[in-house]
């Protein structure tokens, strides 16, 4: 109920930011049923909103849209771990900081926690070239105080 609530809202306000984020957590609620399957159709449903130009503009609020794309990627890709496609797993983590890149609005904990992924997965994976361009991003981090 609250999750259609939440839709309807998204809709009339003409707010993609919204109506994408509603779908992550629906993605993340089925994921909590083991409903693999459409945890990735909601998260699906989520990126084809950035795909999509509507007719309406993206939204200026508090959550930059690129955001919870982001977020959305990365669910991606636990989704393909627990399904054991550990090479599309890659793809989504690439993607994801790909995404954080455009975006105007820096967020350094995404970033971070993105970097720390894909560098777990390049050297699980030995994926050498991902190794080095992570070496280069993170010494050119901007570290907090």
């Amino acid at each position: 109920m609250f999750f259609r609530d939440a839709f309807v809202f998204a809709v009339s306000a003409m707010d993609l930011a919204i109506e994408g984020e509603i779908q992550f957590y629906l993605a993340l609620e089925a994921l909590s049923r083991d409903d693999a399957s459409c945890a990735r159709d909601h998260c699906n449903k989520g990126l084809g909103l950035a795909d999509n130009p509507k007719r309406f503009e993206r939204s200026l609020g508090v959550v930059p849209f690129e955001h919870i794309i982001y977020r959305t990627q990365e669910l991606l890709g636990i989704i393909a771990a627990v399904e054991g496609r550990y090479r599309e797993l890659v793809g989504h983590a690439r993607a994801g900081l790909l995404t954080l890149d455009g975006c105007n609005v820096r967020d350094i904990y995404h970033e971070g926690f993105a970097l720390r992924n894909l560098s777990i997965l390049a050297r699980d994976f030995d994926h050498e070239s991902d190794a080095y361009e992570l070496t280069n991003r993170v010494q050119a981090f901007a570290w907090t105080e």
